[in-house]
């Protein structure tokens, strides 16, 4: 006899895969008690077995939930996890960490196997929203949180930190420490998170009155060694600017490799700025300016969040759930005079 599959039992029921899938995991909203009796009735008449990996009794429900990120390599991701496992752990839930490598194909297998292993939830940070990764999460029958990158979500929560007022926080304090010649190193132009700080850095010098050519602006990796490449490029082509404001940390700490190696002083012959604010920032010499974005926080509440939601709260609830960003001074900005 063949092995019986949710979609066999869900045609015996005359109920749709998704109840089925709720049944399994003994999620307590979408679907009435007659028909959660119903369907609990047959998949124990028919012998039929979940996924080895969920629950092998109809009555008990997955307490596994997965957690979707680009890099784990990045020490934001890190805090993000922590974040996360820190609530999972001391509520009795186990955490299954999916890493893309900042690939999309990845990044689709990676969320495609969370759904066919009956996770009881699901924490998403993605790098890019490609449409058949769209599609998987609209398939998808249990709670998903979706934490920073991410747009026009429907029917979830969506947490993130405000990035464009972070940045435009950030080109503020430049400017009064009487900074005027920028560079700015963007970060990849697909990432929701790169746009928006762009947007915030050009919206306050467009309010000053300040320009820069747009050969000042480099899109890069959010990596070190992005930032590395895209320094290069810049001074290579003999640009003048007093400061360089970075999209993320990491960005910057390529940046400052480069500076280092060609005997460029920070912050006398050029001020570097980053965001984000991870551990290793305040650890540079000297210390790096940038902007504190609290992920570890918005792990924390991601996890509560979506434990809250397997309980059955905030049942057809859904909403954006801003952060707010924090302007950490440090010593890799020079004072230039009064602007």
């Amino acid at each position: 006899m063949e092995k019986l599959t949710i979609k066999d039992i869900a045609r015996m029921a005359n109920v749709s895969p998704a109840s089925v899938s709720r049944v399994i995991n003994n999620i307590p909203y979408g679907i009435s008690e007659d028909t959660r009796k119903r369907v609990a009735a047959i998949i124990k008449e028919s012998g039929y077995q979940p996924n080895t990996v969920a629950r092998s009794m109809v009555t008990k429900r997955s307490t596994t939930i997965g957690l979707l990120v680009p890099d784990i390599t990045n020490q934001f991701y890190a805090l993000l996890v922590k974040g996360v496992e820190d609530i999972a752990t001391r509520r009795g839930y186990s955490v299954v960490l999916c890493n893309s490598n900042n690939n999309d194909e990845k990044e689709f297998r990676n969320l495609s196997f969370l759904k066919e292993n009956y996770v009881a939830g699901i924490i998403y940070n993605n790098f890019k929203m490609i449409d058949k990764i769209r599609k998987v999460l609209e398939d998808i029958h249990v709670p998903v949180i979706y934490v920073d990158n991410i747009e026009n979500v429907k029917d979830a929560f969506s947490l993130h930190v405000r990035q464009k007022e972070g940045m435009a926080m950030m080109t503020r304090y430049l400017l009064e420490m009487g900074h005027t010649k920028f560079a700015y190193l963007a970060g990849p132009e697909e990432v929701l998170s790169a746009s928006q700080r762009l947007e915030g850095f050009r919206e306050v010098l467009e309010e000053k009155g300040i320009r820069i050519p747009e050969s000042f602006i480099k899109s890069c990796e959010y990596s070190e060694n992005g930032g590395y490449e895209a320094a290069k490029e810049l001074m290579g082509e003999k640009k003048e600017f007093t400061c360089l404001v970075c999209a993320n940390d990491l960005i910057a700490y390529g940046a400052t490799r480069l500076f280092n190696e060609r005997g460029i002083r920070i912050p006398q012959d050029i001020s570097v700025t980053g965001f984000d604010d991870i551990p290793f920032s305040k650890l540079l010499n000297p210390a790096l300016t940038t902007v504190y974005n609290p992920v570890q926080d918005m792990g924390r509440r991601a996890a509560e969040l979506l434990l809250e939601c397997l309980e059955g709260k905030h049942e057809g609830e859904k909403g954006d759930i801003p952060f707010e960003p924090v302007l950490v001074k440090r010593e890799s900005v020079r004072f230039m005079g009064e602007w």
